[in-house]
């Protein structure tokens, strides 16, 4: 999703987030808020 690598995520897990690449922790941001969004619009039955 979005680019996301599972070597991205286990980095920004084990690391400071200061040794993380800004674009790496921003497509992972960007695929976390797109899930919670799509969870929130959806409609209630």
């Amino acid at each position: 999703m979005a680019g996301v690598e599972e070597n991205d995520i286990d980095r920004l897990l084990v690391n400071p987030p200061e040794k993380v690449e800004i674009e790496v922790k921003y497509k992972i941001d960007v695929t976390v808020m797109e899930g919670v969004s799509q969870s929130l619009c959806k409609p209630l039955n």
